[in-house]
């Protein structure tokens, strides 16, 4: 794990908590490290951020606004340091204008290829603030940047695929057919590291957003394709092995071990998530590296047959036991309470699934997202195995069923998963949409005209915002006909973001008790908002 050297703890600077990386962090390391990127053009573009940063440093930065300082931020940040060539260079192509207008906005800037009598090649918009806007929660007609950036990429044609976001101290990159909650993200202090800054030369320069070489196209395309297809792949790998063990698992406990089917299931899920949420915690620094390594490394002369079983229970056991000395912190929410699962004896062959989990990169290739397609795909399966009777026969049978390829598995059970894209869709057309439409009537009703609210204008009062708190807690999503909570599962990350900027701009405009309230968004979601049932 990389450790930066220039590290920038400005709350105008710091990744939002909650996010995911664009494009896989390994893939931009080794891309960086590249012999292009040690060239003098190189060398030149980083002395360029590291005079803006010490111009940071110095305090003078903050004191000026985005008026005085878009024009020669713009112009030596992504002209000379970056590369997009302006049309006041007299060349016959150039890469970036300013405020172009877009079907009817104008964004501080856009990238692309432009040439004389020609229709624009838009590829990117730039949405610029000044060194001391906060990028999600301070807002300019009623929008936030971030916001506004998405709404410029709405408004381009589906070529314009990237959007950056700056207020000069920190640059994030956003892609339209992702979701918010990923973009890539640089502090300017973390620029002055080298290594940082050929992975930010990597993918913000031309070359890295808007250029096609050679017949190959941009890195930063190149690479979210490389992230997309690596995350497919190990969303399939990962769970074609997680169901054929479970489906195995569950045989034992039933077939061999006797036990009925529903505590063989239930048993078998609370172990297999036990593994999991160790392995999540392992790659997100929660627990120590190689957790699950050392459960499985066993001293030899054992006095029982099955001691790396033995050793993951002693795991368990001290995960919920509060005060030990491995470094290992207490998790009290149940999930290592004492149950039936630690009274079991298996064979040690079975914990050989667990270091494979292990192995998986938790990080990043396995995000929240991946994750949660997996258990969604997970909940589904099991409620049809339930019902088919894969158990009804012996053992035979099911490791039949456990082999089966993942197609001939949900053409079996007549299981069908809704595309993620199509319900993040499904999730902005109504649920995002029913809340700005109430947000804005609310804003209507305490004094703004409709024209003002239609372009984002709100009251700045504690009385709006705290409106807008009670709109969404009074907001009910019901999917009757839910399945794997798919839509739900989307529906949970809209309604989370729209709480943390309602509950932000109730802080800014001092709002009693709002810094309390972030706590409580998780109850309010599952507990006031979403419901779901299925027949």
């Amino acid at each position: 794990m990389s450790v930066l050297l220039f590290p920038d703890n400005s709350p105008v600077a710091i990744r939002q908590p909650k996010t995911d990386r664009l494009i896989l962090a390994r893939l931009v390391e080794g891309l960086s490290k590249d012999q292009e990127f040690r060239s003098k053009e190189v060398t030149e573009a980083h002395g360029i951020l590291v005079r803006w940063a010490d111009f940071y440093e110095s305090g003078r930065l903050g004191t000026l606004t985005e008026t005085q300082l878009q024009g020669d931020f713009l112009s030596e940040v992504f002209g000379k340091a970056l590369g997009y060539g302006r049309a006041v260079e007299n060349e016959d192509i150039w890469h970036y204008e300013q405020h172009r207008s877009i079907g009817g906005s104008t964004p501080d800037a856009v990238l692309g290829r432009f040439e004389q009598d020609a229709d624009p090649d838009i590829l990117g918009v730039i949405e610029l603030k000044g060194p001391t806007v906060h990028l999600d929660r301070d807002r300019s007609g009623g929008r936030t940047a971030v916001e506004q950036c998405w709404d410029y990429l709405v408004d381009t044609p589906t070529e314009c695929r990237w959007g950056i976001v700056s207020n000069m101290v920190s640059f994030r990159l956003y892609e339209r057919n992702s979701t918010r909650r990923a973009y890539e993200h640089f502090t300017l202090q973390s620029l002055r590291d080298i290594n940082v800054f050929r992975q930010f030369y990597a993918l913000f320069h031309r070359k890295g957003l808007i250029e096609w070489t050679f017949k190959h196209p941009p890195r930063a395309v190149a690479l979210l394709e490389q992230t997309q297809n690596r995350q497919r792949e190990v969303s399939d790998e990962l769970y074609d092995a997680y169901s054929e063990n479970r489906t195995r698992l569950i045989s034992e406990l039933h077939h061999r071990q006797g036990l009925p089917l529903d505590d063989a299931i239930e048993m078998t899920q609370r172990l297999l998530d036990r593994v999991f949420f160790i392995a999540f915690c392992e790659d997100r620094g929660l627990l120590p590296e190689k957790t699950i390594s050392k459960a499985y490394k066993v001293n030899g002369f054992q006095a029982v047959t099955n001691p790396r079983w033995q050793s993951f229970k002693n795991l368990f056991r001290i995960m919920n036991t509060e005060g030990t000395n491995h470094d290992i912190p207490y998790y009290n929410g149940g999930l290592f309470a004492p149950h039936a699962v630690d009274d079991l004896e298996l064979d040690d062959n079975w914990t050989g699934f667990f270091t494979r989990i292990g192995e998986y990169d938790f990080g990043e290739e396995v995000n929240l997202e991946v994750l949660g397609h997996l258990f969604e795909r997970s909940i589904t399966e099991i409620e049809k195995l339930k019902e088919s009777n894969f158990f009804a026969g012996d053992a035979d049978k099911a490791e039949e069923f456990a082999t089966m390829p993942q197609s001939i598995k949900r053409k079996h059970l007549g299981v069908y998963y809704t595309p993620r894209e199509l319900t993040s869709l499904v999730v902005e057309y109504t649920i995002e949409e029913l809340i700005r439409n109430r947000f804005k009537t609310l804003a209507v009703d305490q004094g703004v005209s409709k024209k003002e609210a239609e372009k984002g204008v709100v009251p700045e009062t504690k009385e709006y915002w705290s409106g807008c708190l009670d709109i969404l807690r009074n907001l009910k999503i019901v999917d009757p006909a839910c399945g794997s909570g798919a839509f739900l599962f989307q529906a949970y990350n809209l309604l989370e973001q729209a709480y943390q900027e309602t509950i932000d701009n109730l802080g800014r405009v001092g709002g009693p008790g709002a810094s309390d309230l972030m706590s409580e968004v998780p109850h309010f979601i599952l507990n006031e908002n979403i419901y779901g049932v299925d027949l």
